[in-house]
């Protein structure tokens, strides 16, 4: 895609050190990357992964500044075999931080048909793994605990779709 940047009067730019704004001259605070474009999901589950997942659309987006990486797709399917347990969404565009205490996530914001059984599910959400390029469903009662994982099953099988967004620190 077509990517923009701009400085404004407070900025300036460095030959080799990146973007630098205001009178802040500290390495630690220089911008030193900017990017746009699209990457493709899957969905698969970690622990004994079987069967597949026919889409229909996958189309994702993203925006790197910095170390921060902000996603957003749309997943469509028209059927689904998957079987196994701790489902994931796989084949994020950058691989997460180390740490384990500055987990990511990011939020369902629309899903259609897409979970079978899960009626009275609440706080459903993704959670990013440290050091990979995936992040496992999760959801819990309501009262904020999302402990329990989606598994290959709870993935309906008939035409439906979902979309995800978030962000995450890289490495």
């Amino acid at each position: 895609g077509n990517t923009k940047f701009s400085v404004s009067h407070n900025g300036r730019v460095g030959a080799s050190e990146g973007v630098i704004f205001g009178s802040d001259t500290a390495a630690a605070n220089v911008l030193d990357d900017y990017e746009e474009g699209t990457w493709t999901a899957g969905l698969l589950s970690k622990t004994s992964p079987s069967g597949s997942i026919t889409f229909t659309q996958n189309t994702g987006t993203y925006i790197k500044i910095g170390k921060m990486c902000f996603i957003s797709i749309y997943l469509t399917w028209s059927a689904s075999s998957l079987g196994g347990s701790n489902l994931q969404l796989t084949g994020l565009p950058f691989t997460q931080q180390t740490l384990n205490e500055r987990r990511g996530g990011f939020q369902i914001t629309y899903r259609s048909n897409a979970l079978t059984g899960l009626s009275n599910v609440h706080d459903l959400s993704l959670r990013t793994e440290t050091n990979q390029t995936n992040a496992r469903f999760q959801y819990g009662n309501g009262d904020g605990n999302a402990f329990t994982e989606l598994v290959g099953s709870d993935i309906k099988n008939a035409n439906a779709s979902m979309m995800i967004t978030g962000c995450y620190e890289t490495t």
